[in-house]
C-alpha cells in the first residue's frame, strides 16, 4: 500500500473505487451508444 497511515489508505481505496467505477460507467455507456447506432439483422 503506498499511504502510510489509515486516513492516507482509506483515501487511496475510495480513490480507486471512484475511477474504477467511472471506468466502467464510461464502457458501459460507449457499448450502449455503439449498439444504438448498429442496425438490428
Amino acid at each position: 500500500m503506498v499511504a502510510l497511515t489509515a486516513e492516507r489508505q482509506a483515501l487511496v481505496m475510495l480513490s480507486f473505487a471512484v475511477t474504477h467505477n467511472a471506468v466502467a460507467d464510461w464502457h458501459h455507456r460507449r457499448r450502449q451508444r455503439d449498439q444504438a447506432l448498429t442496425p438490428a439483422a
